[in-house]
């Protein structure tokens, strides 16, 4: 006959676990959101990867793709990636890293760069200062520069820092 023993420390079960904050609460892969208006997308976000972390209310996306819809007949108004995009849910901002590239048909201009930031309330996109941008115009025009910031509600740009280029 075997007799075995275990004794119960009660009072380690009253202590609070503490989560990591580099753990996600949530992972996803071949993630895909759709956001809707009036029951039409206007918005679809695909990621290999996605990270939700509710307690720092963000979300880490990998290796995503954008599409934007005009809304009425479903045309792409606008295409962008990211290596990494960065979302903070509760402002709706993000950071994007790492080989972006956007395309806007609406204003007929390619963006791309390393790092770019996005401010949902001001409906604008920037750059750091030390940050090399490229823009491109379907008219031909080239521009490349530092410290780009667009105010995309008044469909303007400019560059802080040092800018060359050529415009037809």
């Amino acid at each position: 006959m075997f007799m075995f023993s275990c004794s119960v420390k009660y009072e380690d079960q009253n202590k609070e676990v503490v989560k990591s904050q580099e753990v996600p609460d949530t992972m996803m892969e071949n993630f895909k959101l759709i956001k809707m208006k009036k029951n039409v997308p206007y918005v679809e976000v695909l990621a290999k990867k996605a990270e939700i972390f509710d307690s720092q209310n963000r979300t880490l996306l990998y290796n995503t793709e954008f599409i934007e819809y005009d809304g009425h007949k479903q045309n792409v108004v606008t295409r962008g990636k990211a290596d990494i995009v960065e979302y903070f849910n509760d402002t709706e901002n993000a950071t994007l890293t790492g080989n972006l590239n956007f395309y806007s048909k609406k204003e007929e201009i390619e963006i791309s760069g390393e790092s770019i930031l996005w401010n949902s309330d001001l409906k604008s996109i920037g750059s750091g200062e030390n940050d090399l941008m490229f823009l491109k115009k379907d008219d031909g025009s080239i521009l490349e520069g530092y410290g780009f910031n667009a105010d995309l509600k008044h469909s303007t740009f400019f560059f802080s820092g040092s800018v060359n280029g050529e415009i037809p």
